[in-house]
C-alpha cells in the first residue's frame, strides 16, 4: 500500500488507496472515509444496532453523550466508530477532532437527541419566566459579570458563536471578561459564568430557572457555571463584562408585564 503523507493532502481531499480504501485529513488527522461517489453510500449510511441500550448509531447522525453533541462519521466492524463533536459542554474533548469510541460503551451513558427540538427545548427551560425570576434578571444586569474562558483551538468557532447571539466582536472584549486559554491542558471547552455579589436580603428574592445552579466562590461572591445560561443571556442583550450599558437593550426584549419586575431589580 502506498501511504501518503499529510502535506500531500488539502483539507476535504479524499485520496483512494491501493486496497480500496478512501482518506481525508480531517483538523489534522488522516480518517478513512467512506467513497462520497458511490450511491449506495449515499442512499444507505451504515448503522449499528446496540439492542441491550436501545441505541442505533447511524454515519451522519448526531448523538449526546455526558462531554457533549458529536456526529457519527463512519461505522467499524471492529464495533467501533468514528466520531467528532459539534458541542462540547465538559472537558477534555475538543471540537472537531476526530475520536475513536467503543459504540456499547457509547450507549451505555447517551441517548440519540433530536437535534433542534430537544437542544431548543433545554435552553428554553433556562429562560427567565415569572416575577420574581426577571426581578433576579435586571439585578444580574446591574450587577452581574460575564467572563468567558476559550481554549485556544476553539477560539475561531466560538467567536462565531458568540457574534451569532449578540452580534458583536468578541476580539474587542480580548483581557476585558474575554480570556484565551493556551494551556490546553487545563482546559478544553468554552467556560461562561456569571459572578454577582449579593447581600441575604436581596438573595431572599432570587428565583433561577430550573437547572441553574448557584455558586459561591472563594471572595463571596456568588457564580453561575452554566454554558448555556449564558448563552440565553446573550441572546437577551447582555455581554461580557458589566452590562449597565446594556439595560436599555435588555429591557426591550422582556415582556410588558415583566418589565417593572425587571427595573426593580435593576434599581435595587
Amino acid at each position: 500500500m502506498n501511504w501518503y503523507k499529510k502535506s500531500f493532502l488539502k483539507v476535504s481531499e479524499r485520496i483512494q488507496m491501493e486496497d480500496g480504501t478512501w482518506w481525508e485529513e480531517v483538523n489534522g488527522d488522516i480518517v478513512e472515509v467512506r467513497n462520497p461517489t458511490d450511491p449506495k453510500d449515499l442512499l444507505e449510511p451504515k448503522s449499528y444496532n446496540v439492542d441491550l441500550y436501545d441505541i442505533v448509531f447511524t454515519e451522519g447522525e448526531k448523538y449526546e453523550n455526558y462531554y457533549g453533541t458529536f456526529e457519527v462519521l463512519s461505522i467499524n466492524d471492529d464495533g467501533t466508530m468514528g466520531v467528532k463533536y459539534i458541542d462540547v459542554c465538559h472537558d477534555p474533548v475538543q471540537l472537531d477532532k476526530v475520536y475513536t469510541y467503543k459504540m456499547v460503551d457509547q450507549a451505555k451513558s447517551m441517548h440519540k437527541i433530536n437535534l433542534g427540538k430537544d437542544r431548543e427545548n433545554r435552553m428554553k427551560s433556562l429562560e427567565f419566566s415569572g416575577s420574581d425570576e426577571h426581578f433576579t434578571l435586571g439585578y444580574l444586569a446591574s450587577k452581574g459579570l460575564i467572563t468567558i474562558e476559550v481554549p485556544i483551538s476553539q477560539v475561531q468557532t466560538f467567536a462565531k458563536k458568540f457574534e451569532s447571539l449578540t452580534g458583536e466582536d468578541i476580539d474587542q472584549y480580548k483581557g476585558h471578561g474575554y480570556f484565551v486559554i493556551e494551556n490546553e491542558n487545563n482546559r478544553w471547552a468554552p467556560k461562561c459564568r456569571i459572578i454577582f455579589a449579593a447581600d441575604p436580603v436581596v438573595v431572599s428574592r432570587f428565583k433561577f430557572p430550573n437547572g441553574v445552579e448557584v455558586m459561591s466562590d472563594s471572595k463571596g461572591d456568588f457564580v453561575i457555571n452554566n454554558n448555556n445560561f449564558v448563552f440565553n443571556l446573550l441572546k437577551m442583550g447582555f455581554s461580557i463584562g458589566n452590562n449597565k450599558r446594556n439595560i436599555i437593550k435588555i429591557l426591550n426584549s422582556i415582556p410588558n408585564h415583566l418589565k417593572e419586575n425587571f427595573i426593580e431589580g435593576v434599581d435595587i
